[in-house]
């Protein structure tokens, strides 16, 4: 409680000399395309200040989830324009062969996000990890324990960083798809559903079985459940 006069002048004064040099460093970490038989798998970090909450919330930031695909691409594009990130996007091929010698999704995605938290925290000197939980041991708290608070829970993308990273994580994810659809002229549905074994069969019957590792993710059973035949393509 401040009373008196010049109670503004005394409010500034006491906010930079307690909270200015108190700004936490965070970095949120999340993925996009982790349960799309089509597709990449993209994994982003992003670096904020505590003093940028208002900023990010003035451009819409939230869980990219609750946003449509036009507005995720233009909250991208402005969050990468302000904020330090990093982005690693696994096309399918290079998908493929990682998790065929890896042959664990979580062990794939714990790779993938300490490699962008290792960037960032030599970087920028983050103080809290926020990872978006995909895992009950992922191991990425026991690695970064000594250097940093790391928080790993289920939709993390509460806190402002890790959202932030989930809508650069998703725009990425569908400038990818745009790219694929127009190379093949093609409509690659999301998810792992009845339209997308549709669109399995339609593409195998008019590309081939083997195209299918530079769209797809070997590893869903989808792709165990095909047959062709005469050049016709069945669910099992």
């Amino acid at each position: 409680l401040i009373q008196g006069k010049n109670i503004g002048e005394t409010y500034d004064l006491l906010v930079k000399e307690f909270f200015a040099n108190n700004e936490k460093i965070s970095m949120g970490t999340d993925e996009s395309g982790k349960g799309d038989y089509f597709g990449p798998l993209v994994v982003v970090g992003v670096v904020i200040k505590s003093g940028d909450e208002k900023e990010l919330l003035d451009m819409g930031v939230k869980d990219s989830k609750m946003i449509d695909n036009k507005r995720v691409i233009e909250i991208a594009k402005q969050i990468k324009e302000k904020f330090a990130y990093k982005i690693k996007l696994l096309p399918p091929v290079e998908y493929n062969t990682i998790y065929k010698i890896i042959g664990n999704l979580n062990k794939l995605l714990a790779n993938v996000h300490s490699e962008i938290i290792e960037e960032l925290l030599k970087k920028y000197g983050v103080e809290e990890i926020i990872v978006d939980k995909f895992s009950k041991n992922s191991g990425i708290s026991e690695q970064f324990k000594n250097r940093a608070e790391v928080i790993e829970l289920t939709k993390g993308e509460r806190f402002l960083s890790c959202a932030s990273a989930s809508i650069v994580a998703r725009a990425e994810f569908l400038d990818y798809m745009k790219s694929m659809n127009e190379k093949y002229d093609f409509s690659f549905p999301r998810g792992a559903g009845a339209p997308v074994k549709r669109a399995l069969c339609k593409f195998v019957e008019r590309f081939s079985q083997e195209e299918l590792q530079n769209v797809a993710k070997f590893h869903f059973k989808l792709s165990k459940e095909i047959i062709v035949k005469n050049g016709l393509c069945k669910n099992i």
